[in-house]
């Protein structure tokens, strides 16, 4: 957890907006580790722990909340610091000249009167590791495969409770087994939210581990991740695969859809909220993809009303036939179910 005065806000807010104009063309890499935090990178390799809304500010918006940094996740460590051996440098990444949605040259007009809509290059931020780990999946419950559910917390103790102990980082907890599991495998906790029909049902992750021991139809699993609250009566289901490439060779296209719904079934969508649209692996959409949400051009009696950006979508997971998207920027207050939606760049 980030150690904070106020006293020292101030000069943090002046530190953090210097350190977003500095740029990254000296930044190195950090993958983190188990007990990283931002106060201890920005003490490690800036020399100084009330620098790190620097390292905040050029790793936005991969990291959503400074006090959530997840291991094996890539942090960004800004210049004019110490150097350390063994971390490698980033290069700045290249601004691509065209996003593969936009095929052709630039149009030329027809006619008086007809709309022009220009591509501009955009580079688009990778997805984290935690973002891809916590992002909700959404599904029919007949394709849920749970491989158990965690039954309860290894705490033993001859002080009386009155509530179940909360689990901890490294707590270990039993698993009942539906299907079966080997010592090592890595799980995840989930938990059954909301229904999105006729699409299925949301399903939230709340944390991860590994399995330390099995014995009969008993696991043995040690919490070593959390996106929320791991509680008995979470399911445990197998650890999806990051992927470690973005697909290539895959030709122009804009294929449009919907947004279907949202992970948090709230009435207002705000920035860093999931959600769903009906865009999929099978439409050629994949992880790190980015998708424009809007209120389309209509014809009113005083003329035509030129269509309206509403949000940005950036794609944390790509299924067969839905996608899990984060809202990485919000232009309008007007984000919701039933909203178009389209490609606008590919993910790098």
């Amino acid at each position: 957890m980030i150690r904070l005065t106020a006293v020292s806000s101030a000069l943090i807010l002046s530190a953090s907006v210097a350190g977003a104009q500095q740029g990254t063309e000296s930044s190195r890499v950090h993958e983190v580790r188990t007990g990283d935090t931002l106060w201890d990178l920005a003490n490690q390799y800036l020399g100084n722990p009330f620098r790190w809304p620097e390292i905040y500010s050029i790793n936005r918006p991969q990291v959503l909340d400074p006090d959530l940094i997840f291991p094996r996740e890539t942090i960004l460590i800004p210049g004019g610091g110490p150097q350390t051996v063994g971390v490698a440098s980033a290069p700045p990444a290249a601004i691509p000249e065209r996003t593969v949605f936009f095929s052709g040259e630039s149009p030329q007009p027809q006619q008086q009167g007809m709309t022009i809509r220009t591509t501009q290059a955009i580079q688009v931020a990778a997805v984290s590791t935690g973002t891809f780990y916590r992002a909700g999946v959404l599904m029919p419950d007949s394709l849920f495969r749970a491989l158990g559910k965690l039954v309860s917390v290894i705490s033993p103790t001859v002080v009386a409770r009155n509530t179940d102990p909360q689990i901890q980082p490294f707590d270990r907890v039993n698993v009942a087994l539906r299907e079966d599991v080997r010592l090592g495998d890595r799980v995840q906790f989930v938990r059954p939210a909301h229904l999105i029909e006729p699409y299925g049902r949301v399903f939230l992750p709340s944390g991860g581990g590994i399995i330390r021991g099995v014995e009969g139809r008993t696991a043995t699993i040690e919490v070593d991740q959390f996106y929320d609250r791991v509680a008995p009566g979470d399911f445990v289901v197998a650890m999806p695969v990051l992927p470690q490439t973005m697909s290539t060779g895959r030709s122009a296209y804009s294929p449009t859809g919907l947004v279907i719904g949202f992970s948090d079934d709230q009435p207002i969508v705000s920035t860093g909220d999931m959600g769903f649209v009906n865009l999929g692996s099978s439409s050629g959409v994949s992880q790190g993809d980015e998708l424009v949400a809007y209120i389309p051009a209509a014809e009113r009696e005083w003329g035509r009303e030129p269509e309206v950006v509403v949000a940005r979508l950036q794609v944390v997971r790509s299924d067969p036939e839905v996608s899990t998207i984060r809202v990485i920027a919000l232009e309008q207050p007007a984000l919701q179910a039933g909203m178009p939606v389209r490609p606008v760049a590919r993910g790098q």
